[in-house]
């Protein structure tokens, strides 16, 4: 990963807003990304917009292999540092027809997500996770698949195994449980589901309420986070 100092070259397929970059300064980066995020889930994520605001320290540019994406710089409860990278949504990370992952990838059923949830992918991040553990925090698009198959959930259960089929996954916690969206909810309000690594489960769950508290969990100590809501 090298950080991007000069200007961004011309043909580096990027949003606008990235090319300005560089050349702020790091309260101003963060000012900048703070309110690109807040064009797509600002009634979404105020949560995660407030903590971005009181902890991030820097959000730079940086490259690596090619590819474009932001790394978010948060002083943690500690005074230490960690790192939250955000995905090129012009470059979505997806596989193409053909190439592995493709047949359960979410690319195949995108028109089915809501509209909140696909402007989030398509104009602010593709992904929005701890660097270097990727895995922890929003999934880049590569990698939201439906949780059918990866989680022993009783499946055995004719309505646990299709609803599986049509939850796909978009975050993971710590404890390696994933937070899905069922793309067959009548609004996103009640599209999220809970699935629990000892086999409870939580449906219809307000999605973007609460991803905004487990996002808040990562970013924000403990004594400075807001109430929380109800699920």
């Amino acid at each position: 990963m090298v950080f991007v100092e000069g200007a961004v070259p011309g043909g580096a397929v990027v949003p606008e807003a990235w090319r300005a970059l560089p050349a702020l300064s790091p309260a101003e980066r963060v000012e900048l990304m703070v309110s690109v995020m807040g064009e797509t889930v600002g009634e979404h994520l105020p949560r995660t917009l407030r903590g971005l605001r009181e902890r991030c320290v820097d959000a730079e540019l940086a490259v690596h292999g090619g590819e474009y994406f932001v790394v978010y710089t948060f002083i943690d409860g500690e005074g230490g540092e960690e790192c939250f990278t955000g995905g090129n949504p012009l470059r979505p990370s997806w596989p193409g027809p053909g190439q592995d992952g493709y047949a359960d990838n979410v690319r195949r059923v995108w028109e089915s997500v809501p509209e909140s949830v696909r402007a989030f992918y398509e104009r602010t991040h593709d992904g929005f996770g701890l660097y270097p553990h990727t895995l922890f925090g929003l999934y880049e698009l590569k990698r939201v698949r439906p949780v059918y198959g990866v989680l022993d959930v009783g499946y055995e259960e004719p309505e646990v195994a299709e609803r599986a089929r049509h939850c796909y996954m978009f975050y993971e916690d710590a404890s390696g449980a994933p937070f899905t969206l069922d793309i067959l909810a009548d609004r996103v309000e009640r599209a999220g589901d809970l699935w629990w690594i000892d086999s409870t489960r939580e449906y219809h769950v307000d999605f973007w309420g609460v991803l905004d508290q487990l996002l808040e969990a990562v970013i924000v100590p403990l004594e400075d986070r807001g109430p929380r809501t109800g699920r």
